[in-house]
């Protein structure tokens, strides 16, 4: 019977910890910023470029990306 019980928390314990990595791993993969859109270059009239950064707006998502 006491192994039993031990066998148990042990194995809710293994699910708490599990549960707690997903939603860890969950939180990091949202909370980090997506850096889409694309960059343009150009020549100027001094003979340099000009680079120009455009991002794009994702209507599927519903924002900017």
């Amino acid at each position: 019977m006491n192994t039993n019980k031990q066998l148990n928390k042990g194995n809710n314990m293994k699910k708490a910890i599990l549960s707690l990595l997903v939603v860890l791993s969950m939180s990091a993969a949202i909370s980090t910023p997506s850096q889409a859109g694309y960059w343009t270059h150009s020549n100027n009239y001094y003979g340099g470029t000009t680079s120009t950064y455009t991002p794009t707006y994702n209507s599927l998502m519903g924002g900017w990306f």
